[in-house]
C-alpha cells in the first residue's frame, strides 16, 4: 500500500514503488530578485573591520 500526499510518498516497501509522474512545481518564485542574490554574494566578499566601543 502507498500513501501520495502532495510531494510526499509513502509505502511500505519503497523499493516496490515505481514513479511514473511526479509534480514539480515550474514557477518557483523566491523573495530575493536575481539582483539582490547578487548583492549579498559581494556583500559577503567584503572585508568588514570591526569596531570596538569603549564602555563608559
Amino acid at each position: 500500500m502507498a500513501t501520495i500526499r502532495g510531494d510526499k510518498v509513502s509505502a511500505l516497501d519503497l523499493s516496490q514503488v515505481v514513479m511514473l509522474n511526479s509534480y514539480q512545481p515550474k514557477n518557483k518564485k523566491g523573495v530575493l530578485t536575481q539582483e539582490d542574490i547578487l548583492w549579498q554574494e559581494q556583500r559577503k566578499q567584503r572585508k568588514v573591520r570591526k569596531l570596538d566601543f569603549e564602555v563608559r
